[in-house]
């Protein structure tokens, strides 16, 4: 080959989205998530472990912060893209915050209202006087806690605010050491493996939602659009391979999308279930059908085991 034609050829090389050059260098990119052993995060393991990344030429590094963190670094640039709950990224784009969503989970937030039965406490109009706890002053259920009250009739003045970490908040609700959290629909489950009765009120019926989305700042979907597009292409692949039932059990990267229940079991799950069940009987339960989708429930390697398709 000519040196002219080598030239050219190296130019139009260089000249090329990251995304589509050679494998031998994959763009690498930051994703940030506010926890890793949660079942709604399982997608992108998937996508991760099954290469759907890489064939488009990138390589994922996961960091961790809470959702209200996610959208500020992600406006700022300091991470290429977030997946944090949606109510984050709505609060930061009403304050004007250049963040945009590019890509959903599920269609309904699984913010919730939790409390035990014996509190009394069926509505939002019963937490007058109560201690109530979020995990953070500004997060996603800091606002659906505000709006909540504002629904009954009153304000943060008219409850005994409580802010507790994220790994111990369930564990406050439990001890009696607060009366209510605004939290995970999901943590529900857990306490009722653990044999306490809870109630719940669905942030979702009076602040519609969604669940987690993938965001990325303005600046990035417009530089760097290729690479946006790429990386959502991935996920999707990643959701299609779950809604087609390729449900592989005891691969590597379900282990790493674990969410620990009571008395040791697990619950590996793609998209989160609405209702789902923990038979203490060990048998395998039934199909069941959940607001997202179709569940299968079964046994693998001494977890139970969720997968989904959709309606």
């Amino acid at each position: 080959m000519k040196r002219r034609q080598l030239l050219q050829a190296g130019a139009a090389l260089a000249a090329l989205p990251p995304v589509v050059r050679a494998q031998s260098a994959p763009t690498a990119v930051t994703l940030q998530i506010d926890g890793a052993a949660v079942p709604f995060y399982a997608p992108i393991y998937v996508a991760i472990e099954k290469g759907y990344f890489a064939k488009r030429g990138i390589n994922v590094k996961l960091l961790y912060a809470s959702a209200a963190e996610i959208a500020k670094n992600v406006a700022a640039g300091n991470v290429d893209f977030g997946f944090p709950n949606a109510d984050a990224v709505l609060a930061a784009r009403a304050s004007n915050v250049p963040i945009k969503v590019i890509h959903s989970s599920y269609q309904r937030s699984i913010g919730a209202t939790l409390f035990k039965h014996s509190s009394g406490i069926r509505t939002f109009a019963d937490l007058k006087g109560k201690r109530v706890a979020v995990t953070t002053i500004g997060s996603p259920n800091y606002l659906q806690l505000q709006v909540g009250l504002k629904e009954a009739g009153l304000s943060m003045n008219d409850i005994q605010l409580e802010v507790i970490s994220t790994g111990a908040i369930v564990q406050a609700l439990q001890a009696d050491k607060v009366d209510a959290v605004v939290f995970s629909e999901l943590r529900r489950y857990n306490l009722e493996a653990d044999g306490v009765k809870v109630g719940v009120i669905l942030s979702n019926d009076f602040l519609p939602s969604y669940g987690n989305v993938v965001a990325a700042s303005d600046r990035l979907v417009q530089q760097k659009g290729a690479l946006a597009k790429a990386f959502t292409q991935a996920l999707s692949e990643s959701f299609q391979w779950t809604i087609d039932g390729h449900a592989e059990r005891q691969s590597h990267w379900l282990s790493t999308s674990t969410l620990r229940l009571g008395r040791g079991r697990k619950l590996f799950c793609c998209v989160p279930c609405a209702r789902p069940s923990f038979p203490r009987s060990g048998k395998v339960p039934t199909l069941r059908r959940t607001v997202w989708g179709r569940g299968i429930w079964s046994h693998g390697k001494g977890a139970l085991t969720c997968w989904h398709s959709t309606r």
